[in-house]
């Protein structure tokens, strides 16, 4: 007896038209695995593109500060701010906290953490002035209104603009 014996087979003899129904049979198998493949696939692809587009129109419609940088952010628009400005303080201090009304005393506090009120009454127009700066680089950044409001004064960010700001 031959040692390889429980494999050798005797050849089979296959009817030509037996070959092409197995091929179409495994051509419908093949489709089906792929359509199940889209089927399952497509929404997916489609909710990552969709989630892509939006974070794309979000940022779009962002506002916010860079502060390594010393950039106001509006889109794809940016401009820069001269660092250590009172413009730099009044936006770090207001993007960190855009709900609140931030007292002209707390710029100069975050300027130089000790400030007379002799000099805070002098120097109260320049925290004006560098809102009203800042007012004029947001136009030129495409915003339509102020960027900045003032009250008694007290800054915060403008109502329209208040939920467009994001963090870094």
């Amino acid at each position: 007896m031959n040692k390889y014996f429980a494999f050798n087979t005797p050849q089979i003899e296959v009817d030509p038209e037996f070959n092409n129904i197995f091929l179409v049979v495994y051509a419908i198998l093949s489709l089906m695995a792929l359509g199940m493949a889209v089927w399952y696939f497509a929404p997916i692809l489609y909710k990552k593109r969709k989630n892509n587009i939006a974070a794309k129109s979000l940022l779009k419609n962002s506002i916010w500060y860079d502060l390594k940088e010393t950039e106001l952010h509006s889109g794809d628009n940016k401009i820069r701010i001269e660092p250590k400005s009172l413009e730099h303080y009044v936006c770090k201090i207001t993007f960190n906290s855009p709900n609140k009304y931030i007292d002209d005393y707390a710029v100069f506090e975050a300027r130089d953490n000790a400030v007379s009120l002799a000099k805070l009454k002098e120097s109260r127009r320049g925290v004006e002035q560098a809102v009203r700066r800042l007012n004029d680089k947001g136009r030129k950044l495409g915003l339509k209104t102020d960027l900045f409001k003032r009250s008694k004064e007290r800054t915060s960010v403008n109502d329209e603009y208040r939920l467009r700001i994001t963090r870094n």
